[in-house]
C-alpha cells in the first residue's frame, strides 16, 4: 500500500474516532464528573502512545521541549473543556459544534502558517458549512 493512500486511510479513521467522540462523551459524563472523565482521557492517551511505540518498537521518551510541553497542556485544556462543555449541551448542539472542527482547522491553518487555498477549495469549505447549518437547522425549515 502507499504510504499517501495509507496516511488517507488513517486520516479518514481518526476523523471519524474524533467525530464520534465527544458525542459518546455524551453519554460517559452522565456517570462520573467531566474532571474526572477528562483525566481518564488523558491517561489513556499517555497509555495509547506509550504502547504504540513499544509496538513501533521504538524508544519511548518525554519530550522536554517547550512547544511538545505547550502543545500537550493545550491539548489537555481542550478535552477538559470538551467534557465540561459536553455536561452543559446537548448531544445535537454537541455534534453541531464539533462538526466545525474541519473548518476551524482550515481557518488557523490560513492565518497562523499562511496556508493558501484554491477557489475549488472555497467552494467545498463553503458547502460543509452550509451543509452543517442545513442539519442543524432543517427541522426548523419544514415547521
Amino acid at each position: 500500500m502507499l504510504m499517501e493512500k495509507k496516511g488517507h486511510i488513517l486520516n479518514f479513521i481518526s476523523i471519524f474516532m474524533m467525530a464520534i467522540g465527544p458525542l459518546l462523551a455524551k453519554f460517559g459524563v452522565l456517570e462520573i464528573s467531566p474532571a474526572k472523565a477528562a483525566i481518564i482521557n488523558v491517561l489513556v492517551i499517555i497509555a495509547a502512545c506509550y504502547l504504540f511505540g513499544i509496538i513501533q518498537r521504538k524508544k519511548v521518551a518525554f519530550y522536554k521541549d517547550r512547544e511538545m510541553i505547550f502543545l500537550g497542556v493545550l491539548n489537555s485544556l481542550g478535552v477538559i473543556l470538551m467534557y465540561v462543555s459536553t455536561s452543559l449541551l446537548s448531544p445535537v448542539e454537541i455534534g453541531f459544534i464539533g462538526r466545525f472542527y474541519t473548518v476551524f482547522a482550515i481557518l488557523l491553518s490560513l492565518l497562523l502558517l499562511r496556508e493558501r487555498i484554491l477557489k475549488n477549495e472555497t467552494i467545498f469549505i463553503l458547502f460543509a458549512m452550509l451543509g452543517i447549518f442545513l442539519f442543524r437547522y432543517g427541522q426548523c425549515i419544514r415547521c
